[in-house]
């Protein structure tokens, strides 16, 4: 009678076989970025700096592949790189859809066939799993509707990375110190993304000709990286016990706000405040008190930081942000970009009535009146998260998220409040939760769910809580 299979190291693949197909995929991955490289190079020469690129990234797979944790953080640190390019398709992003279209093939090519393990086992594995096997349907839909195709193929690219939820779970679930290392790449996703909006800032500072264009300076890329890794340095800066790392967290959290405050974005700053009220809710007893003097150390050290980088120019931007806080009371009665977002909010609701139950599917374009520019404005995104993924995925898709938000969060809450003695999961669990509340406001003003940077968050999000409050799920077997 044959013997029932063996889990595998958790460091190691369980076969050699996955390793195999891992090579053979990266052989293709490798000629097809290759002529994509070439392709781009003969509309911009400068695409040829990432050939040599290839070849460094060929070995870094092979040399990864075998070990979760290491090609996990290669995934994380390859995503962020290619995050700071938010302008067009450059070769890293394509390089990076290539990458991780292999790791979560391989995944689950490993843990189904190679294991023979049961992945989908709580009600959250099962309908985010629905979701994505949902998102060929409305791949189809999309055509019917006469999407684009470059469109389509972006929508379905980027809504397919909520699939990082799974191995995001069970490296929180399986790895000795797994959640400490998704929180530790959460905070420096953060910290590289404030890097990116600090040089792009410096240089509009530094070209610029009047006072206000120094205040009103704005860099509107990654605002959800930055705001998550903000509230996870701080606090990471309140529960973790070793001083070095309160203190690496703490400036991290300065640098990691400075870059959101550079984005200008209030729904996003509403979401910050937000987001301290819930820890400071969830943290145990002289923790709250910690909470308010790193909050004001953390100010300090952002200061600091922003006199190191723009200088004289501080008191201006300091002017400038003050002002776009101050305009949230009255935004609905004098700033025309949210009335013109009423005007688009109007006219995604007319077309939502029309087909309320299935959607007009991926990159299906739509037009409305644009008031600042006195003219049709023609797009596929709608800057309201929740009406826009009712316009493309109808009330099935728009359920079926909202369910794996909420349920999340109330499956953190909960554990937030028993007691959990494992302090990483302890922190996984809280700070993933107090995130996906903050997220809440900002998504009825923003085009989240648009972009690739913002579904990556949101499904390691989910992965973290789910695999932090869960523990007992791994032993689960089909």
């Amino acid at each position: 009678m044959p013997s029932a299979p063996t889990l595998a190291s958790p460091n190691t693949l369980s076969s050699e076989r996955p390793y195999r197909w891992a090579a053979v995929g990266l052989g293709a991955a490798f000629v097809f970025v290759l002529a994509a490289v070439l392709a781009l190079a003969a509309l911009d020469a400068s695409a040829l700096y990432a050939i040599p690129l290839l070849p460094v990234g060929a070995y870094v797979w092979l040399r990864v592949a075998r070990h979760r944790l290491a090609y996990y953080w290669a995934l994380m640190a390859f995503f962020g790189v290619q995050s700071g390019f938010s302008v067009g398709v450059s070769p890293l992003e394509v390089a990076f859809g290539l990458f991780y279209a292999l790791y979560l093939a391989q995944w689950f090519y490993e843990r189904v066939y190679a294991r023979g393990e049961r992945v989908l086992v709580t009600s959250t594995d099962k309908v985010l799993f629905a979701f994505l096997l949902y998102l060929l349907v409305a791949a189809g839909l999309g055509a019917f509707f006469g999407a684009e195709p470059m469109a389509l193929a972006s929508d379905l690219a980027n809504f397919s990375t909520l699939a990082l939820y799974f191995p995001t779970k069970e490296i929180v679930q399986r790895e000795r110190h797994g959640a400490w290392h998704v929180l530790a790449i959460l905070l420096l996703l953060g910290v590289l993304c404030s890097a990116f909006n600090f040089s792009e800032y410096s240089e509009k500072v530094s070209n610029a000709s009047f006072a206000w264009q120094v205040a009103r300076g704005r860099v509107t890329s990654n605002e959800m990286l930055l705001l998550i890794g903000s509230l996870v340095g701080l606090g990471l800066s309140v529960l973790v016990r070793n001083t070095l790392v309160r203190a690496a967290s703490l400036v991290a959290f300065a640098i990691a706000l400075a870059g959101l405050l550079l984005t200008q974005f209030r729904a996003y700053y509403v979401d910050f405040a937000l987001g301290v009220l819930v820890i400071s809710v969830l943290v145990r007893g002289r923790q709250k008190a910690a909470l308010v003097g790193l909050l004001i150390s953390g100010t300090v050290v952002l200061g600091a930081l922003m006199f190191y980088v723009v200088g004289d120019a501080l008191l201006l931007m300091a002017y400038g942000l003050v002002d776009r806080v101050l305009s949230i009371r009255t935004a609905g009665e004098m700033d025309i970009s949210v009335l013109n977002r009423l005007l688009e909010t109007r006219r995604v609701i007319e077309l939502i009535v029309e087909n309320p139950v299935v959607g007009y599917g991926l990159g299906v374009e739509f037009g409305f009146y644009d008031a600042i520019y006195d003219r049709t404005w023609v797009k596929t995104f709608v800057h309201n998260g929740y009406l826009m993924l009712w316009y493309k995925f109808g009330i099935i898709g728009l359920g079926m998220i909202l369910w794996l938000w909420l349920s999340t969060i109330r499956m953190g809450w909960r554990a937030c409040r028993s007691t959990l003695k494992d302090p990483s999961r302890r922190a996984a669990v809280l700070l993933g939760t107090a995130v996906l509340i903050s997220l809440l406001p900002s998504h009825v003003t923003s085009a989240a769910f648009s972009t690739m940077d913002t579904l990556v968050a949101f499904g390691t999000l989910l992965g973290l809580v789910a695999g932090a409050a869960r523990p007992q799920a791994v032993a689960e077997r089909a």
